[in-house]
């Protein structure tokens, strides 16, 4: 029988010899198809379902030696759904089905494909339906649905039309790894995305990206990074590049200029740069790396494979990755330099020298803080122009720096106040005096210098380091009073300010009992309308007499007694019956601004305290903005976490308060539940002509737009700073130039005449 079916190549399965030659799908011979190499080397599996033994014997016959694509077939077999089923679950790879329709079941072809493509989930293999009733063809909706690429009346399928229609469907098998091979590619990028913060190092982050490339692509390979050192000579804008990070073989170029590359290397890099342009050359990837003037690069992968179309794609677009991966690890790093580092010395600053002491504190004992002032600098400043007193400062602390010992850290802490701690056999008070003995040259000009010394011995575990910088600054204080002393250690005796801290701290715990805490509200205004969107609620002790007493003495002293809970307590409570009262006089609310903190955030009740606090007003909690400084995050990051999305979950709006002055991990800020960052008013103090603090707020506006955060600057006290904000699209402003922090009252009142255009 099928001796009489399968007369002639281009008659199989026909019922019907009277087919016309013109009604066949005529191909040539397997040889002469533009075939093209394909992906892996095993042969393309084929399952026959079907529960006649005859369609079975004839397929293979007819196809068992075809090769398709350069790659033979192999088959499998099953004669009903149940064994189709068992046999596609544990052969996943399976390249097309050649499927009946009507088997032990009317629909059990077509059950057998929603079950592959809903319960097994499987999606590449490709399903050819074939049936012999034309009654129980698939509805075209069933073919879209369930992805199957074709359908043939077994009386019609001749082997020319079932092998085009196989040729057809193992093409669309290959397009679909090759798309599935995106995904994959695409995944990975996206969860290498997802960790660019993560890194706090650009050497780290290198790393990182040569790690993903093979993931990407799905391939082995070799890579390496180039990148753009500080210009040679400015003026004929000679650049040189070396190799920061390398995988394999390119491990012996680390760190090395590219020309130590081979000539193909360097004459494509060359082309690259010049050009600006990323390109492919066979199994080389060229990918040209934008990030700013002076940090260009490039990533060169080199794979065991021609680069294919689609690889190329996912290289391009994983290139534009690693760029904004890179400036954003160059905007970390200027904001570490910006927050740790003194710019004009090239020195840490005091944010760094505190940590330092902490650390010696932890792990090292014997050691010595010594602050050195400079006698009378102001008057050398004003005298030589702030210019020339910038370079005597660069040439002073270069010669402290070569005085010390590498175990000896040195900072600049303020404008002419350096601050040194290491060993006590180190810091010796004569020797560091002796570094002023020799007069400073500047400008062909002799500049005597004279400095005094406060001292601490680090050997009281308890203090924190700003209670250690605090104890050396009375000591120094007290060496200034002294005529004939150049030098004061710190000593129990030195009370003075102790006693007027007690002094304080009674008072103020007199002043909490008597509700003499009162507040004030600067207003919070959009930049551009000038409404009004929030205030921020400013502690104020008012004494009997009418006397003010500022913040800065009392809060610190407050916060070392513990006082500072209370008071957190109290403006938080104080703001909601504000707002409340506000609301009820018929005024428009606005949200409202509270600062919290160290200890009050990190205090056992804190979370609850804002729970019940907020249950006992009518007040909408999205009104409500915790702003928390972010140093206070980083005694206990996974706590502090904990507690802001609890206040996030309250209904509470969270703003980071003094943004750039205790900068540690962009890693945390990603993680942090917050609406907004407050640039710090230092940086906007000398915003109109200092070019550092310009970049640096185009900075941190950048970066909060980055991660969709508002953002508002503080201590905006004139129109030129006002409309560099403007340019830079930042959202809100608080200041001096808008309103001085007001009473409730006054703010009323200011309300009343300021507000009335801006409903």
């Amino acid at each position: 029988m099928i001796g009489d079916i399968c007369k002639g190549k281009d008659c199989f399965l026909s019922q019907k010899n009277n087919i016309e030659d013109t009604d066949l799908l005529v191909f040539e011979d397997e040889s002469d198809f533009p075939l093209k190499k394909s992906y892996g080397e095993d042969p393309w599996k084929i399952l026959i379902v079907d529960d006649d033994e005859q369609t079975h014997l004839v397929t293979k016959l007819a196809l068992s030696e075809e090769t398709i694509f350069n790659k033979k077939l192999i088959f499998l077999q099953a004669y009903d759904s149940k064994e189709a089923f068992s046999i596609i679950r544990d052969n996943r790879d399976i390249t097309v089905i050649l499927l009946d329709v009507v088997m032990e079941t009317e629909t059990a072809g077509l059950d057998l494909v929603k079950r592959i493509r809903e319960e097994l989930e499987l999606h590449s293999a490709r399903i050819i339906i074939r049936t012999g009733q034309p009654g129980y063809a698939p509805e075209l909706e069933v073919i879209q649905e369930y992805d199957i690429n074709d359908y043939k009346m077994k009386s019609e399928l001749t082997r020319t039309r079932l092998l085009s229609s196989l040729i057809s469907a193992i093409r669309s098998f290959e397009q679909y790894q090759i798309l599935d091979q995106n995904k994959n590619g695409m995944e990975h990028m996206i969860t290498s995305s997802m960790s660019l913060f993560s890194y706090n190092s650009i050497e780290d982050y290198s790393s990182h990206v040569l790690e993903q490339i093979s993931r990407v692509i799905n391939a082995e390979c070799e890579s390496f990074l180039c990148n753009q050192h500080i210009p040679i000579n400015d003026d004929k804008k000679h650049y040189e590049y070396f190799i920061i990070a390398a995988s394999r073989y390119y491990r012996d170029f680390l760190d090395l200029s590219i020309d130590k590359l081979n000539e193909e290397h360097r004459e494509n890099l060359k082309t690259l740069f010049e050009k600006k342009i990323s390109f492919f050359k066979g199994n080389l990837a060229y990918i040209y790396l934008q990030n700013d003037q002076h940090h260009n690069g490039a990533l060169v992968i080199h794979t065991d494979h021609r680069i294919t179309e689609p690889e190329q794609q996912l290289i391009k677009v994983y290139g534009i990755q690693v760029s904004v991966g890179f400036g954003n690890q160059y905007l970390l790093h200027q904001l570490h330099q910006f927050a740790y580092f003194d710019q004009l010395c090239q020195l840490p600053n005091r944010t760094k020298f505190l940590d330092e002491i902490r650390n010696r504190q932890k792990e090292k004992s014997g050691q010595v803080v010594a602050l050195i002032d400079i006698i009378e600098f102001s008057e050398i400043n004003n005298a030589m122009g702030y210019h020339n007193g910038d370079k005597l400062l660069k040439s002073l602390s270069a010669r402290i720096r070569a005085h010390l010992d590498s175990d000896v850290f040195l900072a600049r802490i303020s404008g002419d106040t350096f601050s040194i701690i290491g060993p006590k056999e180190k810091i010796i008070p004569g020797d560091l005096l002796s570094i002023f003995k020799k007069p400073f040259t500047l400008n062909g000009t002799s500049f005597p210098l004279k400095a005094k010394l406060g001292l601490v011995h680090l050997d009281q575990q308890e203090l924190n380091p700003e209670d250690v910088l605090q104890d050396a600054d009375m000591a120094l204080k007290i060496a200034k009073r002294s005529e004939g002393t150049r030098y004061r250690y710190f000593d129990s005796k030195m009370d003075e300010d102790t006693q007027n801290r007690i002094h304080i701290t009674r008072d103020l715990k007199t002043a909490i009992d008597r509700d003499e805490l009162l507040l004030y509200f600067q207003p919070q205004l959009d930049l551009v309308s000038h409404k009004l969107n929030g205030a921020e609620s400013l502690i104020r002790w008012e004494k009997p007499d009418g006397e003010l007493v500022p913040p800065s003495q009392f809060v610190h002293i407050a916060e070392q007694s513990g006082l500072i809970i209370d008071i957190g307590e109290i403006a938080i409570r104080k703001s909601l019956v504000f707002m409340e009262n506000w609301i009820k006089e018929g005024n428009k609310p606005f949200r409202i601004g509270v600062n919290v903190s160290v200890r009050q955030f990190h205090s056992d009740n804190f979370s609850e305290f804002l729970s019940k606090t907020l249950s006992e007003f009518s007040v909408d909690p999205s009104l409500v903005e915790l702003e928390i400084t972010e140093s206070m995050l980083m005694h206990d990051v996974e706590q502090g976490i904990r507690i802001l999305n609890h206040a996030k979950g309250l209904g509470l709006s969270i703003a980071i308060d003094d943004f750039g002055t205790g900068f540690s991990s962009l890693s945390y800020l990603l993680r942090l539940p917050i609406d907004r960052l407050k640039i710090d008013r230092s940086f906007i103090l000398n915003l109109e002509n200092d070019k550092k603090a310009q970049r640096l707020t185009q900075l941190i506006v950048r970066m909060g737009k980055q991660l969709k955060l508002q953002l508002i600057a503080e201590g905006v006290e004139t129109e030129e700073q006002a409309q560099f904000l403007k340019d830079l699209e930042c959202d809100e402003v608080q200041g001096y130039l808008y309103s001085k922090p007001l009473t409730a009252a006054d703010f009323q009142i200011w309300a009343n005449k300021n507000m009335s255009d801006y409903p």
